[in-house]
C-alpha cells in the first residue's frame, strides 16, 4: 500500500511539473517579440564588405534610413549580433563591434526595418572607440 501511495505521489508531482512547463513555456518571451530571421545577423556581419562599394553600402540601409557618410570606417571593423529583438517590422540589435585582431571597442544598439521580404539597417552607430582606429 505505502509503495502504491508513493508511486501516485511520484506521478502527481511529475504531472504537476511537466504541467507548469507547458504553462510557463521554455524560457520564450511571451510580450510579442520574436527571435530576428537569419538574414539579420548577416546585414551586420556583412557590413564591412558592403562598406567597401558606395552602392553595396546603401543598400545596406532601409530608404529613408540616415547613411553614415564616414562608410570607410566601416571596412575597418568586425560586427557580431550579441542579441536581437523584433516587434513587428521593427528590429533592435545589440551588436559587437571590434577590430579584425580581436579588440572589442563597445557594444552598440543598431536598428532595422524590414522592406518588403528584406531587412534593412536604420542606424548602425559605430562605438565611441572606433573614433580613434
Amino acid at each position: 500500500m505505502e509503495l502504491r501511495m508513493r508511486s501516485q505521489a511520484w506521478t502527481l508531482a511529475l504531472a504537476a511539473v511537466l504541467t507548469a512547463a507547458v504553462v510557463v513555456g521554455c524560457g520564450g518571451d511571451s510580450s510579442g517579440q520574436t527571435e530576428l530571421p537569419p538574414e539579420i545577423d548577416m546585414l551586420a556581419t556583412q557590413l564591412a564588405s558592403n562598406s567597401r562599394e558606395e552602392e553595396s553600402f546603401q543598400q545596406s540601409f532601409a530608404s529613408g534610413a540616415t547613411v553614415p557618410e564616414d562608410r570607410e570606417r566601416y571596412s575597418n571593423y568586425q560586427y557580431r549580433v550579441m542579441e536581437k529583438t523584433v516587434d513587428g517590422n521593427t528590429a533592435t540589435l545589440q551588436v559587437r563591434v571590434s577590430t579584425f585582431e580581436g579588440n572589442e571597442l563597445g557594444t552598440e544598439q543598431w536598428t532595422a526595418t524590414q522592406e518588403g521580404e528584406t531587412w534593412k539597417l536604420t542606424a548602425a552607430p559605430l562605438p565611441a572607440g572606433a573614433e580613434a582606429q
